[in-house]
């Protein structure tokens, strides 16, 4: 079967298209159930969209849960599979659910912040060569789609810890240094859980156990999986790195701290024989050494400097200051 992107057009909130001897931009109601059918549709198009396909009206509930919680949810019916996932996106999440059966795979933007789906989609839809007429291996190149813009959020992540490992080793930490690694740790918790989903998915899809799929094409499953595994478990090594430039950070500032006290104590150090001289003779008795002598002032001085310098010598030789 030779396949030729004509183009795509944009009904609405909604782009599906026909794959038969060509991919072609077709509206919702010119979808053939006998076509190899790509969809991407809004959240606001899900109930009529269900409706046309015949699929369970629990999947417009679901969509409306994983915008609140991070989660994921995979249904298996027996001639479709449906399943919610959800991105950490930056600061925010981007939520998408997708149905696949042997001749359809759709994908619902549920909740999307700067229209990274919908550009996920495009992107896939630019993968598609000549020969890509099954619908696991279509389903294999849109998670590659997702996959490339994944792979540059954890070269960007890798980049920042790299930067922050440098600003450790150069003493140049600010005040919000440990805030900008809480929020890197989080961000890797939330991708770790996005990847962990998305095995946990390919898992239960490749099983196939409603025999959606063809035997000999479960294998594209198989790489997703392989692949998500991977970059879990880059994810894992940077989390890794993280906790680490944490714990050289905190010797960072206990390091910090220890020179900060041993210089208090030398001062302490050094000027509590001061302290006990003024305190000694502040007592003000009568018959007190030296009172009366017109140089025990300046011999009170003398004898305070020399006193402050040999216990700086003396701590100079220690190396304690």
């Amino acid at each position: 079967m030779l396949l030729r992107i004509l183009g795509h057009t944009i009904f609405g909130d909604y782009m599906f298209y026909s794959v038969s001897d060509e991919v072609t931009s077709i509206d919702l109601d010119e979808i053939d159930s006998s076509d190899l059918t790509l969809g991407y549709i809004d959240k606001s198009e899900l109930e009529k969209t269900v409706e046309k396909f015949h699929f369970n009206k629990k999947a417009v509930i679901e969509c409306e849960k994983s915008r609140k919680y991070f989660r994921q949810q995979i249904e298996s019916y027996d001639d479709y599979i449906f399943a919610t996932l959800k991105i950490a996106n930056n600061n925010t999440f981007d939520s998408f659910a997708f149905f696949v059966s042997g001749n359809l795979f759709m994908i619902v933007d549920v909740n999307s912040h700067d229209e990274s789906i919908r550009n996920v989609f495009m992107s896939f839809l630019g993968k598609i060569s000549g020969y890509d007429d099954d619908i696991e291996k279509i389903v294999f190149l849109f998670f590659d789609s997702l996959f490339e813009m994944d792979s540059r959020a954890i070269e960007s992540m890798q980049d920042k810890i790299g930067k922050m490992e440098e600003i450790v080793e150069k003493n140049r930490t600010k005040n919000n240094f440990n805030l900008q690694l809480l929020d890197i740790k989080n961000k890797l918790i939330n991708m770790r859980n996005y990847y962990e989903h998305i095995i946990d998915i390919t898992e239960i899809i490749s099983d196939n156990y409603n025999d959606i799929f063809s035997r000999k094409n479960v294998k594209y499953f198989k790489y997703i999986e392989k692949k998500a595994q991977r970059l879990k478990e880059c994810v894992d090594f940077m989390r890794d790195n993280v906790m680490h430039l944490r714990e050289a950070y905190q010797s960072y500032l206990e390091l910090k701290l220890n020179e900060t006290m041993k210089l208090l104590t030398a001062f302490t150090v050094v000027f509590s024989p001061l302290t006990l001289i003024t305190g000694w003779y502040g007592m003000n008795f009568r018959y007190m050494p030296m009172l009366s002598w017109k140089y025990g002032y300046l011999l009170t001085i003398i004898i305070s400097i020399i006193v402050a310098i040999v216990i700086v010598v003396i701590f100079k030789k220690k190396k304690l200051i």
